[in-house]
């Protein structure tokens, strides 16, 4: 069995190490040597593991003799604050760049981009917050870790697997036991099979330990987060309640009615449904258009109730069939190919009048019999625009 750990060649005991499913994985222990708390890139070695990091000071210190460390993956980059930033191109801003920008302003390096995002919209904005934040926002539903080389990669988590055995599981808790030979024989996203589970089990999260004389190895094969994460996710599901709030994308899939639309959610992972028939709102008081099939359209709840959805937006270079603006009182709006009817005006004129060929001057007054004509609207514009 491999027990060995060291931190830049010196012996590290009580040695734990934590691998999370997204983020860096995180070292600790005691060296004995107090002549100053450890700090810098560091490598590292652990039960078969070569770890490249960075011995954050500002969780080390010193106690009779020993030093105590916490290494973290890579430069430790990924939880600084990164300033605003904004982003503008016309065919949309590209997910990597977001990504890339991040890694190389915390100073983390990234080996691996493979995000089911391509392209953002146009304008994309990074909000002052960690840098964890930005490269999360660019995965998108991918994950994201720093690999034991210290590199940052984005994508689906691979691995080689070795000979272990499972102890137990807790179905409840969903942490197994494993027994190995070797840190290096298990690893995130390995999934685990065994006569004796009910399912295939796939591990999520890794903590080991070494005192020196044994090696421990607990995986958590919860859900694609982390424990602490899908804990806190509980948490705020349960004080949300039911209410849906912020702003959802659907596509339209029929007109149900004047006045409202059948929708499909665009984002399938987002827990929202689609809905059947759904009012809209136009921001004027009986506003309402008849929508094509696959037009964007927005989404809000009222005051986040479920039962209250309404259409508050659309997508800018959609089509419409038409737009109805007014109501029942009000002056009319005519259309090109609209009857209408002319008021022919009486009055004096002054000019030549051609009878039989013969021109003369002529000057009085006009009157009509009938002063209403009918008539028909042959010109107009798709676009209404005031001012």
């Amino acid at each position: 069995m491999t027990l060995f750990c060291s931190f830049n060649g010196e012996p590290l005991s009580d040695a734990k190490l934590h691998v999370p499913n997204t983020g860096p994985w995180v070292l600790t222990g005691r060296i004995n040597n107090d002549s100053k708390v450890p700090s810098g890139i560091v490598e590292c070695q652990f039960c078969g593991l070569t770890l490249k990091g960075t011995a954050v000071a500002e969780r080390s210190g010193q106690f009779a003799g020993w030093s105590s460390v916490r290494v973290v993956a890579g430069r430790g980059g990924w939880g600084k604050v990164l300033p605003k930033k904004g982003y503008t191109n016309g065919v949309g801003v590209k997910a990597s760049t977001v990504a890339e920008d991040a890694a190389r302003e915390c100073g983390e390096e990234l080996a691996a981009f493979n995000s089911p995002i391509t392209r953002f919209s146009g304008n994309y904005i990074r909000r002052e917050s960690f840098a964890s934040t930005a490269i999360e926002a660019a995965a998108g539903s991918a994950l994201w870790w720093v690999d034991y080389s210290g590199k940052t990669r984005v994508g689906q988590r691979t691995g080689t697997a070795g000979t272990f055995d499972l102890l137990s599981f807790d179905a409840e808790s969903r942490i197994a036991k494993i027994a190995a030979e070797s840190a290096s024989n298990v690893f995130v996203g390995q999934k685990i099979e065994d006569k004796r589970l009910q399912s295939a089990i796939t591990i999520s999260e890794l903590n080991f330990s070494s005192d020196g004389k044994s090696l421990t190895i607990e995986a958590w094969c919860g859900d694609s987060g982390s424990r602490l994460e899908s804990s806190f996710r509980k948490i705020v599901k349960r004080l949300q309640g039911n209410s849906i709030h912020g702003v959802y994308e659907y596509r339209v899939v029929s007109m149900v009615g004047a006045t409202h639309c059948a929708l499909r959610a665009e984002d399938r992972e987002s827990g929202i449904p689609d809905l059947i028939s759904v009012g809209m709102t136009m921001g004027l008081p009986t506003g309402r258009a008849v929508l094509v099939p696959g037009h964007l359209v927005y989404v809000q709840f009222v005051g986040g109730n479920p039962s209250k959805p309404i259409i508050t937006g659309y997508q800018n270079n959609g089509s419409v069939v038409s737009v109805t603006l007014g109501g029942p009182v009000g002056m009319p709006i005519a259309r090109a190919t609209d009857p209408v009817a002319v008021t022919l005006p009486s009055g004096n004129i002054s000019g030549t009048v051609t009878v039989g060929g013969v021109p003369s001057p002529f000057t009085g007054s006009i009157t009509f019999a009938n002063p209403i004509a009918p008539g028909t609207i042959i010109s107009g514009s798709l676009i209404a625009k005031a001012g």
